[in-house]
């Protein structure tokens, strides 16, 4: 098993990497927020033990941390297995409050689980929902579906993150909202005793989200429609990379330079391109490049796009794209 995929449940999907439960596009099983906790492999709870210390050549000194805890799981056989260390105000997430965070909506079946799991041994966890409304389409047989997922991380390294996640169905490479929209916005949740008032404050955004993508999806359209020369559009894959104009790509590493051609190609052929180079066309060539081909770990690499360094990139991508269909 890879080291840093743990476990997930994968709606309509083939299992990713050969792991994973796979279940039926069509299968209710996906509005039942029990079996999808049990099939995603996060029927396990969090709570927190006291943090102490061993010093001397023989370990032969223990002492208590003050204000320190460990974060620890009790798996279903019983066995314990540490996470990290937080402070005296965390306050655990259970995986089981992830999943019901979800059950507004999948009692009304307008939103049901599409992917569910555990990432670096439980420390990094999250669910992620379909709703189930009309797709937008940017142009012909390029459609846009609408996602609902949280995020979570149990090693006292991140807050919950929540938000809306388009995704394109042609590739399915995850675009990011405008962070300066307020609907949009990655609602973070600290862990701490107020968590559960806030997330539940997070479910009034839910009746503007049809707005939110029906806004996004114009700004899609303007990308669509902004014309780009290939000289053009290898600046952009450059100002995307903080690279200056003053500096030459020759002294740029040997990584840099193919991560400018791959995406150019990606640009021009990618999934779900029609050879057009648009911003639309180098916005998605830039995300199908961070989403498929960065790095050579699958598993660092969707880390990194939930809400690390590429997911950072992703958004840069996508405002600049805005500034150049402006």
């Amino acid at each position: 098993m890879p080291a840093h995929f743990e476990s997930g449940v994968l709606v309509g999907q083939s299992a990713w990497h050969g792991q994973g439960t796979v279940i039926p596009a069509d299968d209710d099983r996906r509005f039942d927020l029990e079996t999808c906790l049990e099939l995603s492999g996060l029927d396990w709870r969090v709570d927190l033990a006291r943090c102490f210390y061993l010093f001397g050549d023989d370990g032969e000194h223990c002492d208590e941390v003050p204000g320190s805890f460990v974060t620890v799981r009790t798996l279903s056989d019983g066995s314990v297995e540490p996470l990290g260390t937080v402070g005296s105000k965390y306050r655990p997430l259970q995986n089981r409050e992830a999943f019901e965070w979800f059950q507004p909506w999948l009692d009304t079946k307008e939103v049901a689980i599409e992917t569910a799991g555990s990432l670096e041994g439980g420390k990094s966890v999250w669910v992620m929902a379909r709703i189930l409304r009309e797709d937008v389409e940017v142009s012909s047989g390029d459609r846009i579906a609408k996602y609902l997922m949280l995020s979570s991380r149990h090693d006292g390294l991140g807050a919950t993150a929540c938000g809306f996640t388009p995704i394109r169905i042609v590739c399915s490479n995850t675009m990011q909202m405008a962070h300066d929209s307020r609907s949009s916005k990655l609602l973070r949740v600290r862990h701490t005793a107020g968590q559960h008032e806030s997330l539940s404050a997070i479910r009034d955004t839910i009746d503007m989200i049809d707005m939110e993508f029906i806004a996004t999806a114009e700004q899609y359209r303007r990308m669509l429609s902004c014309k780009l020369s290939p000289s053009e559009l290898r600046r952009y894959v450059r100002l995307v990379n903080d690279i200056g104009e003053d500096i030459p790509e020759k002294s740029l590493s040997g990584r840099m330079r193919n991560r400018i051609n791959r995406v150019c190609q990606l640009a021009a052929s990618g999934m779900g391109q029609q050879g057009d180079l648009t911003a639309w066309s180098a916005y998605n060539g830039f995300t199908q490049y961070l989403t498929h081909n960065a790095g050579s770990d699958a598993e660092k690499r969707l880390r990194s796009n939930m809400d690390g360094a590429y997911a950072k990139l992703n958004q840069r991508a996508f405002n600049l794209a805005v500034e150049l269909s402006a």
